[in-house]
């Protein structure tokens, strides 16, 4: 497991919620009845893989599409993209142009989990963009930038061009060959990324589920 969202727990005052959401319950939500049954497993991180993730809490409430939280001092939106996989929810902080990303968009270059989705996820990456962003907080990135500021929007553009070079190797098998650092060589180039080695790996996994998908 990678990743979990639970409850909102604001600080000071309670949010108010601008939004149609529902209450959580098995009945209406098959994702909440999903990790129910797995619940055990997961919190011994035994599915899936480690890291263990216990206690799992889950959320008390479900959105569609988008939910807009307001705090005493500012605004907090939650918007859904299908990018990466199916069901990514990434955090939008208007007042300060903060894109919490999660794992839509990853440096050195994003992990390939739904290869029949890359030509979606590449119109949702757009529409991810005109949220207005500035900065970019990914779960997965360098350190170092992600301490002195963030990510500028080109970290899209990056994730974008991978994407669609990935899914020329369908087509133009002599690009499987290539390592890594000579696949995204101009966008490592341009500073929109930076080089990662374990990503070789990474790499190499995202053109085989090209070529079996």
């Amino acid at each position: 497991m990678d990743a979990t969202a639970g409850t909102l727990s604001p600080l000071g005052a309670p949010p108010t919620i601008e939004s149609t959401v529902v209450p959580v319950s098995p009945r209406v939500s098959p994702q909440r009845a999903w990790y129910e049954r797995h619940r055990s497993a997961i919190e011994a991180g035994t599915h899936e893989g480690p890291p263990a993730i216990s206690p799992l809490i889950l959320p008390t409430t479900v959105f569609d599409g988008g939910l807009r939280l307001e705090l005493p001092s500012f605004e907090v939106e939650l918007a859904e993209f299908e990018i990466h996989s199916r069901d990514a929810t990434v955090m939008h902080l208007p007042h300060a142009g903060i894109l919490l990303a999660g794992d839509t968009v990853e440096d050195t270059v994003t992990y390939v989990s739904e290869p029949d989705r890359l030509e979606a996820h590449i119109g949702e990456l757009e529409r991810m963009r005109g949220l207005g962003a500035g900065t970019i907080l990914p779960n997965h990135g360098s350190r170092e930038i992600i301490q002195g500021g963030g990510y500028a929007p080109t970290l899209i553009d990056a994730t974008q061009q991978y994407v669609r070079n990935l899914l020329g190797t369908a087509s133009d098998p002599s690009e499987l060959h290539l390592d890594l650092r000579a696949f995204v060589g101009e966008e490592l180039g341009a500073g929109w990324i930076s080089w990662f080695e374990p990503y070789e790996r990474v790499h190499q996994s995202n053109l085989a589920a090209v070529r079996t998908a």
